[in-house]
């Protein structure tokens, strides 16, 4: 196994120093993150309560294909050559929610787009590395990716940052601090009440990711949560944007305080700088997302696993 994984990165490495423009690297000072930042409390059981996850689908849109068929492009023109897997539950105006799968590895990176539909260059980020994926996706050695570029539809059609029903999908996930509403933040009525939201735990339930990025814009940092701190400036050093412990104000009920703070797993929220195109910086956004796909370097500690939840499905 440590041969494929070495493998792996040897390509991926390789990837990153031939095929891809670097950009400026970003020095940054050594800080001690918050202490809820080191460990968490893990709501498996919470989890494990909701039930098996569905059974994921295959498009129907297209059968037994030719090579190199192009089965979905995506606003941004990005040919897509791979099938999705569409979920069971619809959006709540009831467009698909996609999601991609390459690799046949035990590591799972779980990549995640467009939770904010005005966030536009979130959701063009994580087409561009679903692009990349779908040619050189056979190279990820013991690794697995999965990807939902584009969590949020109803959100990129109305380019609104909230869903249909005008909830906060990064405020609705059942993580302990998350408030009902008092002060216009659009927790939902209760967690996970959204669609969107629970395909998104669905897929956690199904892959049990040994690491999560989530691609959002424009606070301009590279920002974790649990025991992320070195991915995050490893990223960063691959783009001109810095490492930082908070976002700078509360997130109750976000992605990152329910995986990274209460369930310890490595959570890298992605802040690009702009929300509408990524534009020129896409070279180092590509290869700091390519970097959050290597295995971490040898005598890092172990990521926390997904305790009590099931792993993917039979296939």
């Amino acid at each position: 196994m440590s041969r494929r994984v070495d493998r792996a990165a040897a390509f991926i490495a390789a990837l990153l120093t031939v095929s891809i423009t670097g950009c400026g690297s970003t020095e940054i000072e050594p800080g001690g993150p918050p202490p809820e930042r080191q460990s968490g409390t893990r709501l498996a059981a919470h989890l494990s309560e909701m039930g098996p996850a569905p059974a994921p689908q295959r498009s129907n849109r297209v059968t037994s294909p030719p090579a190199r068929t192009v089965h979905f492009r995506s606003d941004f023109d990005h040919a897509i050559t791979a099938e999705p897997f569409v979920h069971p539950e619809k959006s709540v105006e009831g467009r698909p929610l996609r999601y991609w799968v390459f690799g046949t590895g035990n590591e799972v990176v779980l990549v995640l787009g467009g939770m904010h539909g005005d966030e536009r260059s979130s959701t063009e980020a994580a087409y561009d590395l679903l692009e990349w994926a779908c040619d050189h996706g056979d190279g990820l050695g013991d690794r697995k990716l999965v990807i939902a570029p584009d969590v949020n539809p109803d959100g990129n059609v109305a380019l609104t940052r909230r869903n249909a029903r005008d909830v906060d999908l990064n405020r609705n996930f059942p993580a302990q601090n998350w408030l009902i509403e008092d002060g216009g933040h659009g927790p939902g009525l209760y967690p996970a009440s959204e669609p969107e939201t629970r395909f998104v735990l669905a897929l956690l339930r199904m892959y049990a990711p040994t690491r999560v990025i989530a691609t959002h814009a424009a606070a301009a940092c590279v920002n974790w949560d649990g025991p992320a701190e070195a991915l995050a400036r490893r990223m960063s050093r691959e783009c001109d944007l810095p490492v930082e412990a908070t976002i700078g104000y509360p997130t109750p009920g976000s992605l990152g305080s329910y995986l990274g703070v209460d369930l310890g797993v490595p959570t890298i929220t992605f802040e690009l700088a702009t929300k509408e195109t990524v534009g020129a910086a896409l070279d180092g956004v590509r290869r700091a997302l390519l970097v959050g796909l290597l295995p971490d370097p040898a005598g890092a500690p172990a990521a926390a696993p997904l305790g009590g939840l099931s792993g993917p499905p039979a296939r």
